[in-house]
């Protein structure tokens, strides 16, 4: 995703980001935990697209925000991240 991140934008890396999510969503559904093979590649995809993010969100933001506030931006980001895992142990612990 990061080659078609910089080749054309970001929002048609999104595009095609959320395109995958919802193929890999209908996989899920279709194999209803009886094909392997299906549940496979539905949560190779879903990770795939996970790490799409860290190629997209960074470019998104430069054009967004310019490279001035990247690196604000991106603690922020990484902040966020570490807050919600957090949380959600925390959640899952209780």
């Amino acid at each position: 995703m990061g080659w078609i991140t910089d080749k054309f934008s970001p929002l048609k890396s999104a595009i095609i980001s959320y395109v995958l999510v919802l193929i890999a969503s209908l996989l899920m559904i279709i194999s209803r935990g009886e094909s392997l093979i299906l549940y496979v590649i539905s949560f190779s995809l879903l990770w795939l697209i996970l790490g799409a993010w860290f190629a997209i969100a960074p470019a998104s933001t430069i054009i967004l925000f310019g490279e001035k506030y990247i690196v604000k931006i991106m603690e922020l980001y990484s902040q966020h991240m570490a807050l919600g895992q957090f949380l959600e142990l925390q959640s899952l612990v209780c």
